[in-house]
């Protein structure tokens, strides 16, 4: 009898869990990323991945500013990558993609919503940087891109 107590409750432990994550994963739809209305931001699966839910629902860059140096060099950023010649484009994601957008934010080149994923909003904001700063428009951000956006006094879109 315990034996089917412990596997019913362990049963409703996943169920739990599974519908926590089919109701999270309806949050971030039509507002998330570059690509346009109707694509789903963000799909937490499981309990562990809710903080990085709230996190990306508040505002991500407040707060994070940092200051740093390369090579003597003081930069800035956000502290989710300290990249310099990483090579970023449409179609990436992930904190380093963070990184970029809360840069293009504080420089006010608007790249949509800070979600970690490079598309047409963040490109188009990257271009307008890129044009503003006398740089080769291309719509990623390399090793040329990355210490303008990270001097400590950059110029705005």
């Amino acid at each position: 009898m315990r034996t089917a107590q412990a596997r019913n409750r362990f049963g409703l432990i996943i169920a739990g869990t599974a519908l926590a994550g089919i109701a999270l994963t309806g949050c971030g739809q039509g507002s998330g990323t570059d690509a346009g209305a109707g694509t789903t931001t963000r799909t937490a699966l499981v309990v562990n991945d809710l903080t990085d839910v709230q996190v990306m629902a508040s505002a991500p860059c407040d707060d994070r500013h940092i200051v740093f140096t390369v090579d003597g060099t003081p930069y800035h950023g956000f502290d989710y990558s300290k990249a310099m010649e990483t090579v970023i484009s449409k179609g990436s994601q992930g904190n380093i993609v963070k990184e970029a957008q809360c840069l293009l934010e504080y420089v006010k080149c608007s790249p949509g919503t800070v979600d970690g994923i490079f598309g047409d909003k963040t490109r188009a904001a990257t271009i307008r940087f890129q044009e503003k700063n006398g740089l080769r428009a291309d719509g990623s951000i390399g090793p040329k891109t990355w210490p303008k956006l990270r001097d400590l006094d950059p110029k705005g879109c």
